[in-house]
């Protein structure tokens, strides 16, 4: 085995174990208070599934709860996520939901006619599990179908963040339900460092209402200073403007990009697939 494929394989190893300790787990510890913070579908996700024909076969990958599952009753929704207690609480609504992972997903191709993924990709640590997410949910997506990916966007009004990877602290005591994603609407984001191939993206820095300056350490957010305060700490991957809309276009040439564009502190795009792609299975 040559050196540079023992350091991806070392690389994609250290990326699924950051993202078991870093996005799953810590789903799968607030999923009971994500219940009532999902309720509110964002307004272009929900007027995007508005618009699909009746009949429509749509997919949300990455469902949580299942919020958008019974935004149009007038097609077939299904929706998957690897979060099991998320999947619990989705099928107690009523929706068809499936546990997986995005990465691998249990569907034929070309099957949707819409397929949705919001606050999703930016969970995936590196470029080449982002790129493979897309390229899975690609395939699908029927000819002529559409595809809406909401990601988070580094150029937000009220947090500020000097870096792409960061993690940001889940804090049950201070968040609210807000457009910048479930249960982060007031939080402070407070990278912490990783050792390993990653590491050099993830150094501990601090970020506040102040602005953003190095620390030496684990950085600590202010919300794990108060009483009875219980701090996890989610990675994500913050998308610079066009960033996006490039991991599209460079891993399914056949999606059309239709629009970009900003919305409460989220990089959007709208897709539409031109033709039946002929795209390799995911390697990672």
């Amino acid at each position: 085995m040559s050196a540079q494929r023992f350091d991806l394989l070392r690389m994609d190893a250290e990326a699924v174990q950051l993202e078991k300790q870093h996005v799953h787990s810590v789903y799968e510890k607030t999923a009971p208070y994500l219940s009532d913070l999902q309720c509110r579908a964002w307004p272009r996700v929900r007027q995007f599934l508005l618009q699909q024909e009746p009949g429509s076969l749509v997919a949300d990958i990455g469902c949580g709860t299942g919020r958008y599952l019974q935004v149009n009753s007038g097609v077939f929704s299904v929706g998957c996520d690897v979060c099991r207690p998320l999947v619990d609480r989705a099928r107690k609504r009523g929706s068809e939901v499936l546990l997986c992972d995005n990465l691998r997903l249990p569907f034929r191709d070309g099957i949707f006619s819409a397929v949705i993924s919001v606050g999703v990709i930016h969970h995936f640590s590196t470029s080449e599990r982002r790129g493979c997410a897309v390229r899975e949910m690609a395939r699908t997506l029927a000819p002529g179908g559409l595809m809406l990916i909401y990601v988070w966007a580094q150029e937000q009004r009220h947090r500020r963040f000097d870096k792409q990877d960061v993690f940001v602290p889940w804090n049950q005591a201070l968040c609210s339900g807000g457009p910048g994603g479930p249960g982060l609407g007031s939080c402070a984001a407070a990278p912490a460092g990783r050792e390993g191939l990653l590491g050099r993206a993830l150094r501990s820095w601090r970020l506040d209402g102040a602005g953003a300056e190095p620390g030496r350490g684990r950085a600590e957010a202010p919300a794990a200073r108060r009483e009875g305060a219980t701090e996890l700490m989610r990675y994500y991957h913050v998308f610079k403007e066009g960033e996006l809309a490039r991991l599209v276009a460079d891993n399914v040439p056949e999606l059309h990009i239709q629009s970009t564009f900003l919305d409460h502190g989220n990089w959007g795009v709208l897709a539409r697939k031109q033709s039946r792609p002929e795209l390799p299975p995911c390697a990672v």
